[in-house]
């Protein structure tokens, strides 16, 4: 359609978006009025502005407000200054908490001395010279074959090692342990205390899994002693992966692994 009709008035009206009415002519009966202007495109809506999220406010736990505290260079007590930055609350509230705590104060000071305990240290020297006097100890009676003694002197060698307070590195404690189970473990299996050596060198292997060789032939050894041979043949297996075929000791679980399958296949042909 180029052109509408003439008439005295035309209302130029139109339910298609699509059309353009840039340059679109239409005629009156005085004269020709030309569109011209640029019309808007209705197919491609205008974007509104991004509306910025309304800030949320600090609750009191996220505000920190630092105050001006005096110290009484004679009794240590605190003190908060008068100052007009505190309202009233505030600087009642302050004060309490401040009484509590000089009370608290007075209190210790009262005590007999040594009323302030010190820092721990890292590691208690004494307590680790003890397990290695228990534990040497210990190795000499088994080495005289007074296997009661000697797991006696473990007994309390780890009964100090799980004791240790829990600031002391865990792996201090886990080395100790390891080596002190697996000790024990191995005068319960000179008294062929199967049961017992068992449960010792399970716990040797809990503490120190990787470089145990010694604990975990010792659960096998227990295990196949008591005819437990599928679970022997089950830990020395896990027990290779671990460790390695060719790792220090390797050797002797290998070796022990035949002896357990020498014992299943002859269980199975009995």
């Amino acid at each position: 359609m180029d052109s509408l009709p003439s008439c005295h008035h035309h209302l130029l009206t139109s339910t298609n978006p699509n059309i353009d009415l840039k340059n679109y002519t239409f005629h009156t009966t005085a004269h020709i009025l030309t569109i011209r202007e640029a019309a808007t495109d209705f197919t491609t809506p205008t974007p509104r502005p991004p509306v910025s999220p309304t800030p949320k406010m600090a609750s009191e736990i996220d505000l920190y407000n630092q105050y001006p505290l005096y110290m009484d260079p004679a009794t240590k007590a605190l003190s908060l200054p008068h100052s007009s930055a505190q309202t009233p609350s505030q600087t009642a509230a302050i004060n309490t908490e401040l009484e509590e705590l000089n009370q608290l104060h007075r209190a210790l000071i009262s005590l007999d001395p040594p009323n302030i305990p010190p820092a721990p240290l890292p590691v208690n020297p004494k307590r680790s010279a003890q397990i290695s006097k228990l534990r040497d100890s210990a190795n000499a009676a088994h080495r005289k074959s007074n296997y009661e003694e000697a797991i006696k002197l473990y007994s309390y060698a780890i009964d100090m090692g799980l004791s240790r307070p829990g600031w002391e590195p865990i792996g201090i404690a886990r080395e100790e342990l390891s080596g002190l189970y697996a000790n024990r473990a191995q005068a319960h299996m000179a008294l062929q205390a199967w049961p017992d050596a068992l449960v010792d060198a399970k716990a040797s292997v809990d503490s120190k899994p990787v470089g145990n060789v010694k604990a975990w032939w010792r659960i096998a050894k227990c295990l196949a002693e008591m005819s437990r041979y599928e679970e022997a043949r089950k830990f020395l297996h896990k027990s290779l992966d671990i460790e390695g075929k060719d790792s220090e000791g390797g050797k002797e679980l290998f070796a022990l692994l035949g002896e357990v399958d020498r014992a299943l296949l002859r269980g199975l042909s009995a």
